[in-house]
């Protein structure tokens, strides 16, 4: 199970909730879903994100 996600070039978070986390990265958006969530750090472009994480796509 992957359950760590760790992503560089972060330029915002645009939605969060326990079911998806919506990354702007720029010029493309990255939808992280799964269940159980959590933005664990947002700093420096990188973002931190934990939780069983099933499908990670552009959008």
């Amino acid at each position: 199970m992957n359950k760590r996600l760790i992503v560089t070039d972060c330029e915002s978070v645009i939605d969060y909730s326990r079911d998806a986390v919506v990354l702007c990265l720029g010029d493309k958006n990255l939808r992280v879903r799964g269940s159980d969530l959590t933005v664990n750090s947002f700093c420096f472009g990188q973002t931190d994100i934990t939780g069983e994480i099933v499908c990670v796509e552009f959008v």
